[in-house]
């Protein structure tokens, strides 16, 4: 079975520690955790704030140039 692809155009989001980077890291570490999915994200992002233990996990997300690499944007 092949995994799926989903691309964030937005997910760059994560590495900030507002709101609505909470809500994008906390779909990006569901997603990360199951073998059914491919997570990437599209570039653009600043350096990542003070998010603490994460912060290791959710770098090594896959960057992507094109979102048209992925199943699902």
């Amino acid at each position: 079975m092949s995994r799926a692809r989903i691309v964030f155009i937005d997910g760059h989001r994560h590495r900030q520690s507002s709101g609505y980077g909470e809500f994008a890291r906390g779909i990006l570490l569901s997603l990360l955790q199951t073998a059914d999915f491919e997570v990437a994200i599209v570039p653009g992002a600043p350096e990542f704030d003070d998010i603490g233990l994460q912060r290791d996990l959710l770098s090594r997300i896959r960057v992507v140039a094109n979102p048209a690499e992925g199943d699902l944007v």
